[in-house]
């Protein structure tokens, strides 16, 4: 947003009897910075206190809106920028503003590219002025520019101070009413600054401004004061750029809002004016990438990128979108890049921290976010994430106070609210962590982190269905957030669908998310798919991640006895009672490899032994009640499948019919030479910690 040059007479005098709507004045903290150009004049100090004191009492006037100079610096510009523009975003990169709300930046230089003679970084709070020599005073292009960082639009007015044309020094109605919605504007926080709660009615001011805007660009001859051909074309050309700053800003509300459609219509309109604005183009790739589109946004990206290899705020969105596409490596190459070009990029800093954190690198990514939130102490999301590196990392104390500040710096922020329901998880208390992810999902319905930790709790209390549900949603709100795959892998497994939940495992696999858990699950889809050299090598990667792991042992035994390597299964399941002598699994699998091998009394001992480690474990009682009736004890076994019948479980009613119809002499497949789990394994299962 900027301020033209102009030539036009200009309005005398401040015009200072608006009534004032609210007796509450907010103050607004000042970082004023002056390049050597403009300190060749030695009172430049007293010059700015005075411009900046003038303005002031305006807007407090006004708006209630007071602008306090806290600190006062000589600046160093760079002659090589091409415009004004370039020169706000190195402001914005370069220059730290502790405990400062905006930057406005004085110049004097004298051949800074463009036709602007002040321009201003909207979200960023940045302003940058230039004193040209015979130009318009440097008051109504400070006036003008602070008013666009409270959300004022050019109109085409000659008595307003926003006119597109610089002709007056009032402020028109319509701008009185944008400042004041916007009164109440952040500095600190990401995300569109002007409150939620006026954003429909902005919205609404911005269109009739669009609107009648459209009606005189069919007619520019109308309201241009000269109607020669040079003054019309510059009128339009200034026009034109004024409707792409509206639609602009009206697909940032719809973006805050989730209604993309009407987003990318808003950057449709803006593009059909100005095809080539790279801030447009750049919103363009982020709606795509909340559209579950990353990969487009990607390419949206490094296509701005050629053009502008200095902005960090492409390479910011570059790496979010990365991340999204689970390309981590590329993302975090991004985020160091942005944070090169601006080293006070607290957005860029959080993102880095959680890739950290996703990665499992905790250290790493308590380290940056620290430096994150020192940045801005106003980052939420820093905070949130470090609440999590703690929850990790056991350090309740440290998780419960970084959970207070993100909490209390935005109240709307879901994840603070998620990992309080992770706390509650792991201690085991189902309900509670239930309600908080509800509670989270109220605040944001498409946080997939949410969804994904409720279809978690709702396995572990045995609500498999609506685990699914949430599993599934979660994956069509983040298409690329690979642990929910791995969750729906695991619910598939359940209902026995095993080709499709080996699809979604390797998915979640594929999208780099790899625990000890999903080679066991897959390696356990494999075996009950009669593939057991596929689960031979799921079950070797398992034990690469972790070599004392007594299911992955469990599970080569399983996948050895089924190639018929007997010496070989008993060897995995040996070595699996040596990693965890009351894994019962093992001795599960030693007892069915005993029956296979017709010993009876060495399957019976080793059935017994792990129903003392697992008694209501009704597969189990199963196994026992099959070795009775092969050793003539139908009395025992009887008992046994009145007992597995009363346990219940996954297949046990099936198995005990089959049972009891072979005491009562009737004709049964032998199921005794195949030992495929009848259920994944019990550690698939959330449980508590």
């Amino acid at each position: 947003m900027s301020m033209q040059r102009t030539a036009a007479a200009l309005a005398v005098g401040l015009g200072l009897a608006s009534v004032l709507l609210t007796a509450q004045t907010r103050p607004v903290t000042v970082k004023a910075v002056a390049d050597e150009e403009f300190r060749a004049d030695s009172g430049w100090r007293s010059r700015i206190r005075e411009l900046l004191g003038r303005c002031s009492a305006e807007f407090e006037s006004r708006f209630g809106i007071r602008f306090e100079i806290i600190h006062l610096e000589p600046w160093i510009s760079d002659d090589r920028p091409a415009g004004l523009d370039r020169l706000a975003m190195q402001l914005d990169a370069r220059v730290p503003r502790p405990n400062g709300d905006i930057l406005i930046a004085f110049s004097a230089q004298s051949h800074p590219a463009g036709h602007y003679l002040g321009y201003s970084l909207f979200r960023e709070g940045v302003v940058i002025l230039l004193d040209e020599e015979g130009g318009p005073p440097l008051e109504l292009a400070l006036k003008h520019e602070l008013a666009h960082l409270f959300g004022a639009v050019h109109v085409d007015d000659p008595d307003s101070v926003m006119d597109m044309l610089g002709r007056g020094m009032e402020f028109d109605p319509i701008n009185r009413r944008i400042i004041r919605l916007g009164r109440e504007r952040t500095f600190r926080r990401t995300g569109f600054p002007i409150p939620r709660a006026h954003l429909r009615e902005l919205a609404e001011i911005y269109r009739e401004v669009a609107a009648a805007g459209n009606r005189r660009e069919e007619r520019p001859d109308s309201t241009s004061r000269d109607n020669s051909t040079r003054d019309t074309e510059f009128w339009k050309k200034t026009f034109l750029l004024n409707l792409d700053d509206i639609h602009n800003l009206l697909a940032q509300i719809h973006l805050e809002f989730r209604e993309y459609d009407l987003a990318l219509a808003e950057c449709d309109r803006a593009l059909a004016v100005n095809p080539h604005n790279p801030h447009v183009r750049s919103l363009v790739g982020i709606i795509r990438r909340r559209q579950g589109r990353p990969e487009e946004a990607v390419a949206v990206y490094r296509e701005l990128l050629a053009a502008s290899p200095g902005d960090p705020r492409l390479y910011y969105n570059l790496g979010i979108a990365l991340k999204h596409t689970g390309d981590f490596p590329a993302a975090l190459t991004a985020f160091t890049r942005a944070l090169e070009l601006k080293p006070n990029y607290a957005a860029a800093c959080t993102n880095l921290g959680e890739l950290h954190l996703r990665r499992g690198r905790t250290p790493d990514a308590e380290r940056v976010l620290k430096i994150a939130a020192t940045l801005n102490p106003y980052q939420a999301a820093a905070h949130a994430n470090l609440a999590e590196v703690y929850f990790v990392e056991g350090r309740d104390e440290r998780c419960r106070d970084e959970l207070r500040i993100a909490r209390e710096l935005d109240p709307g922020l879901p994840g603070p609210v998620t990992i309080q329901g992770n706390m509650a998880f792991r201690d085991g208390d189902y309900e509670e962590a239930a309600r908080l992810y509800r509670q989270a999902l109220a605040l944001d319905p498409e946080y997939e982190r949410a969804h994904f930790n409720l279809g978690k709790c709702r396995l572990a209390q045995n609500r498999d269905g609506e685990a699914e549900a949430h599993f599934r949603r979660a994956i069509e709100v983040g298409a690329h957030f690979p642990e929910p795959h791995a969750g729906l892998g695991y619910c598939l497994l359940l209902k026995g669908l095993w080709e499709d939940a080996a699809a979604e495992i390797s998915e979640a696999h594929g999208m780099g998310y790899e625990t000890v858990r999903t080679r066991l699950n897959l390696s356990f889809a494999h075996l009950q798919s009669g593939r057991p050299d596929a689960a031979l090598n799921e079950a070797r990667r398992a034990l690469a991640l972790d070599p004392v792991s007594a299911a992955a042992r469990t599970n080569l035994g399983i996948a050895y006895l089924e190639k018929g390597d007997l010496a070989d299964s008993a060897g995995q399941f040996h070595a699996a009672l040596t990693c965890d002598r009351r894994h019962h699994p093992a001795l599960v699998g030693l007892g069915r490899l005993a029956l296979r091998l017709g010993d009876l009394d060495e399957a019976l001992s080793r059935f017994l032994s792990a129903l003392e480690i697992d008694p209501r474990n009704g597969l189990l009682h199963c196994w026992i009640a099959e070795t009775l009736i092969r050793q003539g004890d139908r009395a025992r076994a009887k008992e046994y499948l009145r007992r597995a019948e009363r346990l219940g479980g996954r297949g046990v009613i099936a198995r005990v019919k089959r049972l009891r119809d072979r005491l009562a002499g009737k004709k049964t497949r032998s199921r005794v030479s195949s030992l495929r789990l009848p259920s994944p394994p019990a550690s698939a299962r959330p449980r508590r910690g």
